[in-house]
């Protein structure tokens, strides 16, 4: 299958809801790069959070797509429940052992948010990721935070606002296509 066809059943799949597999390996091996863009132009365009979950869970567990992981990361996370969603379909797809390129990404993340609502995905919390991943704090307030997290000391009363909408389906998928191979 050419590669302008592979990206379009990508983004058929995306839109459908039902993405195949081995479409989404074929064109991480082909242009991971463009999963990414993707990734980002569905996040940020549609806000379509769990979609580009999903596909920086299969880029983590690429070998190709992982050396690019962690500058991707910062581009597409933006709340600190997508760092739980995406260790809990890491988790569900692959299991483990979580990739380090995986782990030092979510660590670089978690840095950059404050506020911890109280949620967790398919059993997987906060906790359970800074078990996961071992970040480093980096600085006294980071560290007692991480603590707080850790001996389940999170306010409860502080709720997750997490809101993904799924591409509309009238999505002129060629244009797209096109749109997010020069995106970036």
């Amino acid at each position: 299958m050419e590669s302008m066809d592979l990206k379009t059943e990508l983004v058929n799949g995306i839109i459908s809801n039902d993405i195949k597999n081995d479409v989404l390996q074929s064109n991480l091996e082909i242009d991971p790069d463009f999963v990414y863009k993707l990734a980002f132009y569905v996040r940020s365009v549609y806000k379509d959070i769990d979609s580009a979950i999903m596909l920086l869970a299969y880029c983590a567990h690429n070998e190709k797509a992982k050396t690019k992981l962690r500058r991707w990361m910062s581009k597409i996370i933006q709340s600190p429940e997508e760092v739980v969603d995406l260790m809990s379909v890491y988790l569900d797809t692959f299991g483990k052992p979580i990739p380090n390129s995986l782990k030092r990404g979510l660590a670089d993340v978690l840095s950059n948010f404050w506020h911890f609502p109280h949620y967790s995905n398919n059993g997987v919390s906060y906790k359970t990721v800074l078990k996961l991943i071992h970040p480093k704090p980096l600085n006294e307030t980071r560290a007692v935070t991480y603590k707080c997290i850790l001996d389940n000391k999170l306010d409860k009363s502080f709720k997750s606002k997490k809101k993904s909408r799924p591409i509309p389906s009238g999505v002129n998928v060629p244009k797209l296509v096109s749109i997010v191979n020069d995106y970036l």
